[in-house]
C-alpha cells in the first residue's frame, strides 16, 4: 500500500519508492478547502504586491536620480507593501512548506518519528502565533492614532499585517494537526500543555539562572527544534518569545527590549537633553490616546530650547522654559 506524505515537508522523494505525494498534507474535505481558500486569496495579493513594490521602487529611482524630482511618498509605501508582501510570504511558505529547515535528521526517520516532529512543528507554530497575537492586536489599537508622514495612512494598517499572518498561520497549524493522527498530535498537544504549565510554575527559578537562560533557549531548545526538522523562523521566534516571557514579578520586557527605542534615550537622556515621557488617562477600553513628550536641556552648552510634542506629531518649542501644547511649534 503507497505510503502519503508531504513532499514539501520530507524534501526529495526518489521515484519509484511507492510514496505518494501530498502537497498540503490535509486530507478533510473541509480542511482542504480552506487551505485552498486562503491559497486563493493570498497568493494573488502577494503576486500583486511584488509588481506593485518593483513599479514603485523603479518610479522612485528613476524619479530621484534622472528627474531629479523625487516623489516622496514612494519609499514609504515600498516599506508599507514590504511589510505586507513579507507576512502574506510567510503564510504561502508555511503553507507549502517551504520555510528553511533541517531536514537530515527528518528524511531518516520512520514515518511515525516523521508524524511526531510533523505534530511538534505544528504546535511550535501554533504556540508562536498565540504568544504573538495578543501583543499584534494591541500594537494595532497603539498605532491607530500614528498617521504615517506622507500618505497620512493610519499606522493600524501597516501593522495589521503582521496580525492577519498570524492568524492564516494559526489556522494552518491547527488544521494540520486535526489532519495528522490524532493519537499522535493529542499526545504532543499535551505534554506541550503539560511543560508550559511547569514552565510557568517555574518562573522563578528561571530568573535564578541569569545568563544561563541563553543556553537553555538558545542552544538546547533551539538545537533540539532545528534538529528535528522545525523551521528556523518559528524556532528562532519562538526560543525568543519564551526568553523574553515577563519575569515572576509582573514585570514586561522594557521599551528597550521591544526596540522602540534605543538603549541609551531609554535612560532617559540624550544628546544634551533630558526627555520625558507623560501617557494620557486610558479610555474605557483600557486605551491610552493621547500622551506627551518633552525635551529639556541639561546644560546650556547643548542648547537653550525646550521642546513638546504629543499625539498630534507638532513639535513646539520655548526659549526660556519647559514648553507645552500652547507653545509656537517649529517654523517648516
Amino acid at each position: 500500500m503507497a505510503e502519503v506524505v508531504d513532499d514539501t515537508e520530507v524534501g526529495h522523494i526518489e521515484a519509484g519508492e511507492g510514496i505518494v505525494p501530498q502537497a498540503s498534507g490535509l486530507w478533510r474535505p473541509w480542511t482542504v478547502a480552506i487551505d485552498r481558500v486562503i491559497g486563493a486569496v493570498v497568493e494573488p495579493v502577494v503576486a500583486v504586491l511584488i509588481v506593485a513594490e518593483v513599479a514603485i521602487l523603479a518610479s522612485g529611482v528613476f524619479s530621484r536620480y534622472v528627474l531629479h524630482n523625487a516623489i516622496v511618498w514612494t519609499d514609504e509605501m515600498a516599506t508599507i507593501l514590504f511589510l505586507w508582501l513579507a507576512m502574506l510570504g510567510a503564510v504561502i511558505a508555511y503553507r507549502r512548506g517551504e520555510h528553511m529547515r533541517l531536514t537530515a535528521l527528518y528524511r531518516r526517520r520512520p514515518m511515525r518519528q516523521k508524524q511526531i516532529f510533523d505534530a511538534i512543528t505544528a504546535v511550535v507554530v501554533c504556540a508562536f502565533a498565540l504568544e504573538l497575537m495578543p501583543s499584534s492586536y494591541a500594537f494595532i489599537l497603539q498605532e491607530q492614532i500614528d498617521l504615517t508622514p506622507a500618505l497620512n495612512i493610519p499606522r493600524s494598517y501597516v501593522v495589521s499585517a503582521i496580525t492577519v499572518a498570524l492568524v492564516l498561520m494559526l489556522i494552518i497549524a491547527v488544521m494540520r494537526l486535526i489532519d495528522s493522527d490524532l493519537k499522535v498530535s493529542g499526545a504532543v498537544v499535551g505534554v506541550a500543555i503539560a511543560i508550559s504549565v511547569v514552565a510557568v510554575l517555574l518562573k522563578p527559578q528561571f530568573a535564578t539562572l541569569g545568563n544561563f537562560n541563553l543556553v537553555l533557549f538558545f542552544v538546547i531548545l533551539v538545537g533540539a527544534f532545528i534538529a528535528i526538522g522545525v523551521p528556523i523562523a518559528f524556532t528562532f521566534g519562538f526560543a525568543t518569545l519564551s526568553y523574553l516571557a515577563p519575569d515572576p514579578t509582573g514585570g514586561a520586557p522594557t521599551s528597550t527590549a521591544a526596540g522602540l527605542i534605543d538603549s541609551v534615550l531609554a535612560l532617559g537622556s540624550k544628546s544634551g537633553y533630558s526627555f520625558t515621557y507623560s501617557p494620557g488617562t486610558s479610555d474605557s477600553t483600557g486605551r491610552i490616546n493621547t500622551y506627551a513628550f518633552t525635551a529639556v536641556p541639561i546644560t546650556s552648552s547643548t542648547g537653550t530650547n525646550y521642546y513638546y510634542t504629543d499625539q498630534s506629531g507638532v513639535i513646539r518649542q520655548n526659549s526660556t522654559t519647559t514648553a507645552g501644547s500652547t507653545d509656537s511649534p517649529i517654523a517648516g
